[in-house]
């Protein structure tokens, strides 16, 4: 993660500068020079960098203006100098100042560590859009994955650290890249200088404050749609922190519930698994087939209908035929379908006993990214004795 602060300023009216958040720089002026510092508030080490973008009558001291670490909690620490070449004539200047947490020449992440999912143990949430992603992972998010669930989801600590960052003001979010700087996250530095990167966070969203350690599997926070999103998920990636005072996602593990070390793949459906906790049931929709169902029946209640039913599995759908009739009936199903496929060939004719609950087929997704739909129509005659 980083900061950008963009300064221009007229050497009439400079005293001292704020950035609009920290790391906090301001200068003081000694005869015709102004002197750069910085306070940090930060509990890490964060990493400056400061460049010119256009000096007018100014000499700078270095170039770049700064380049180098902040200690954590560092008081007036000094940055650079601007001197003014010629007193008679105007000056200004321009900066632009970036910072990210943690020491890039230091920095090296533990590629054997493998992460817990950071949501709760036993809950279970669709990767709908992981490395390399088209709609936004690329560059500096390269290595990101997204998770949809609904806004309000617990967030759980991936791994443990030191809480480095929060942000938890904004209501504001929407599918232009124009809304990323609207998005309230959490950023945790680990052991080896990399960084847990937790975004989109619901507005004061925030169960953890900085300079909070936290252990692997902790509630940090809830999930929202704030910043750039198309909906309501929860942004993560792994990061190292760069010299030009940017973050670079890296590649990571997860620890899937069977206790396996695996590379998350976009469109999958996992599992939050934390070591040492209570087992739970797994079910995946893809998984199921029609050996699942055979020769199901459920008895139901008369309710004196007939209809389709269905039931949701991830992105596999189950459909049933509901007879809450004391009668008997011949029932034809057809479907329309969108990028999906059913395991029954369809139109299919079924007997439905009364007050019966019958399994018709599944319907799963084509393994595509467009998007899918089904419609599913009955038609039935009663069958007289």
């Amino acid at each position: 993660m980083h900061r950008i602060i963009i300064i221009f300023l007229s050497v009439s009216n400079i005293l001292f500068l704020f950035a609009q958040t920290e790391p906090r720089i301001y200068t003081q002026q000694q005869e015709n020079a102004y002197i750069f510092y910085v306070d940090s508030d930060f509990p890490t080490e964060i990493w400056l960098y400061i460049t010119a973008k256009k000096l007018i009558n100014f000499q700078a001291s270095s170039m770049p203006l700064y380049e180098g670490l902040i200690q954590k909690n560092e008081i007036k620490k000094y940055l650079f100098q601007l001197k003014r070449q010629d007193n008679t004539k105007s000056a200004s200047y321009q900066i632009s100042s970036m910072f990210t947490i943690g020491n890039p020449l230091t920095a090296h992440h533990d590629n054997t560590y493998t992460y817990y999912f950071p949501f709760e143990h036993g809950t279970k949430f669709k990767l709908v859009q992981g490395y390399h992603g088209t709609f936004s992972h690329t560059g500096k998010n390269e290595y990101a994955v997204d998770f949809a669930m609904p806004e309000g989801t617990p967030i759980c600590a991936a791994r443990a650290g030191i809480v480095a960052m929060v942000k938890e003001n904004s209501h504001i979010g929407g599918s232009s890249p124009s809304y990323a700087e609207q998005a309230n996250y959490i950023h945790i530095l680990h052991a080896d200088g990399s960084s847990g990167n937790y975004v989109h966070l619901q507005y004061q969203g925030a169960v953890v404050q900085i300079n909070d350690h936290v252990v692997s599997g902790q509630l940090i926070g809830y999930s929202g749609n704030t910043g750039f999103s198309s909906g309501p998920h929860l942004h993560f990636s792994v990061s190292l922190p760069k010299k030009n005072g940017s973050l670079q996602s890296i590649p990571f593990f997860f620890l899937r519930y069977d206790g396996q070390r695996i590379s998350p793949e976009e469109n999958k459906y996992y599992y939050g698994f934390q070591q040492g906790k209570k087992p739970f049931p797994v079910l995946y929709g893809s998984d199921l087939s029609i050996e699942n169902f055979k020769d199901y029946r459920e008895l139901i209640v008369e309710d004196g209908s007939i209809h389709v039913t269905t039931e949701q599995i991830d992105d596999t759908t189950i459909v049933y035929i509901h007879n809450g009739t004391k009668k008997t009936y011949s029932c034809t199903v057809f479907s329309k379908l969108s990028n999906m496929y059913s395991a029954v060939f369809l139109p299919v004719v079924h007997t439905v006993p009364p007050l019966s609950k019958i399994f018709i087929t599944l319907l799963h997704p084509n393994q595509k990214k467009t998007p899918s739909s089904y419609r599913i129509y009955l038609s039935y005659k009663e069958i007289r004795s």
